[in-house]
């Protein structure tokens, strides 16, 4: 029983192990890209909002009733050198934050201007420094040997 045990325990850290290497890796890779957007979209641009799509999350309350929060998400199109482009802002906001016609300022890489920053979406580094941290700390726990009870 004991073996039984111990090999349950040895695929529980191998797990634990693989998922924190998983989310380390694609934060660390959230990170790198944003901070590479940052360095080479340097072109202000004006984009315009030309739609605002709503996406519908549903969440438990404590009253076990879900609720529905709606959420607006812009999209926008935006000219360079004569060719039109077409993004969506990451943020998301709980009010209607932007108008269809509206125009937002953007960053866009000059060699590759479809390539875009948008201005007013928070930077991705903090959540993604946080789950590296939450990541690492499960790591930890999922590392301490548990100490193995002697019933007689």
């Amino acid at each position: 029983m004991s073996r039984k045990i111990q090999m349950s325990r040895k695929n529980a850290v191998a797990m634990a192990v693989l998922v924190v290497v998983i989310f380390v890796t694609f934060s660390i890779f959230d990170i790198i890209s944003y901070r590479d957007k940052q360095k080479n979209c340097t072109q202000s641009v004006m984009a315009e909002i030309t739609n605002i799509n709503e996406v519908r999350r549903k969440r438990s309350s404590s009253s076990n009733r879900r609720s529905k929060k709606i959420m607006y998400q812009p999209h926008f199109s935006y000219e360079v050198d004569g060719e039109t482009y077409t993004g969506v802002a990451v943020a998301v906001s709980s009010s209607t934050a932007y108008k269809i016609g509206e125009r937002i300022q953007i960053k866009v890489d000059p060699e590759k201007p479809s390539k875009y920053l948008v201005l007013s979406d928070k930077s991705p580094v903090g959540k993604n420094i946080f789950a590296i941290i939450v990541s690492l700390f499960i790591l930890v726990v999922a590392l301490i040997p548990k100490k193995q009870n002697n019933i007689r």
